[in-house]
């Protein structure tokens, strides 16, 4: 069973369960949630530690990851065996073939899951990005990728430990995206921007980064122009969507502090719109749901 969790400064660590979500949205308005997840089982990630090696060959399926996605028979997959990572054929037994637990991951959320669709969209309003520069991922690719990291995110451990591909950005990158895209830009919001262009906004930072559309409902927008490339029909959705694994968020953040710092709206006022953001995250997580998934995180 999936649980929506929230963490709030003043109120700790709560949970609610999805078909009390709306119960919930009504009667809980006294605090702000600093951060959400939607959470459901899946098995225990082992992550190994990094090695030269393991840096190597990381590297290559980064690298093999922005140029294509290998067929499900190539023997680039991962061999790995663990929980949630299974051989897929390989090259002395091209006829035998175990399935994965998911054969595909896509991400919405903002800068702890943005693999390079950040720098996209702040190069196409000529904004200057640092994070395309040292040291960020030098500590791991050996140079800049669009990540708000000097190495890995979590989303990159991830898809290493189910035996896939490094989830490739949607923005950055044409080609096949049958392992999964990742929607997820840096400073992104749950609310739409026009919510926040009521005032002027200070042209840098995280405030700039809001004046652009990447909220919620445009990432949902961009997953949905990509589907007809993955699926034809109804039933072929579901069983495609069924085997992929999705990332919801997190989402809220950015939208109180945008409000707080930058906008100079009072605590009271931002509370009376959380509700608005935990409305827009259940519907979107409804509107995948419609779509065929049924493995949401």
């Amino acid at each position: 069973m999936c649980q929506v969790l929230f963490a709030s400064g003043s109120d700790g660590v709560f949970s609610v369960r999805p078909q009390n979500l709306r119960k919930w949205m009504a009667a809980k308005t006294s605090s702000i949630p600093s951060a959400w997840l939607v959470w459901c089982p899946i098995p225990s990630l082992h992550l190994p530690p990094v090695t030269a090696r393991r840096k190597s060959m990381a590297r290559e399926t980064w690298a093999s990851s922005r140029r294509r996605v290998p067929s499900r028979s190539s023997s680039s997959y991962s061999r790995r065996r663990g929980p949630g990572a299974v051989t897929t054929a390989t090259a002395t037994a091209p006829h035998v073939r175990v399935r994965r637990r998911y054969d595909s991951i896509f991400s919405l959320g903002d800068s702890y899951a943005d693999t390079g669709n950040g720098p996209v969209v702040l190069d196409r309003h000529a904004i200057d990005n640092p994070v395309m520069r040292p040291p960020y991922g030098s500590n791991f690719f050996g140079r800049p990728t669009g990540r708000y990291c000097d190495g890995r995110l979590a989303i990159d451990f991830i898809a290493e430990s189910l035996g896939l591909p490094l989830v490739p950005p949607f923005l950055a990158r044409n080609g096949s995206f049958r392992a999964g895209a990742n929607f997820a830009v840096a400073g992104a919001t749950a609310l739409d921007a026009s919510f926040f262009r009521d005032g002027e906004l200070h042209a840098s930072g995280t405030a700039a980064h809001s004046a652009f559309n990447t909220s919620l409902n445009v990432k949902l927008q961009w997953f949905e122009s990509l589907k007809p490339s993955l699926c034809a029909t109804g039933q072929e959705c579901r069983e495609f969507f069924g085997r992929s694994l999705f990332f919801v968020g997190k989402f809220g953040f950015n939208d109180y502090t945008i409000s707080l710092l930058y906008k100079g709206k009072s605590v009271p006022q931002v509370r009376s719109f959380v509700q608005d953001v935990v409305r827009t995250i259940s519907m979107a997580i409804e509107r995948l749901i419609k779509h065929g998934a049924t493995n949401l995180d």
